[in-house]
């Protein structure tokens, strides 16, 4: 299940992947059980500010994308 928040201020506790779309930061939490498989998973969207772009590239994984992979 997805989830959409829109925040002012990018949190980066606990991200599992944070990527950029053409509007907006996303970070995405997801909660694994002990055999790993998914069983909650969240993504919130941050607006693309000067603040929020230094604080999400030093947690980036991949380059700009449309969605997920």
């Amino acid at each position: 299940m997805k989830k959409i928040f829109l925040k002012k201020k990018v949190d980066l506790k606990g991200a599992d992947d944070v990527y950029l779309t053409e509007k907006n930061i996303a970070v995405r939490r997801k909660v694994e059980d002990k055999r790993g498989r998914v069983v909650s998973d969240v993504t919130t969207y941050y607006p693309k500010t000067r603040e929020n772009l230094q604080l999400a590239r030093e947690k980036q994984k991949k380059p700009l994308r449309k969605g997920r992979d």
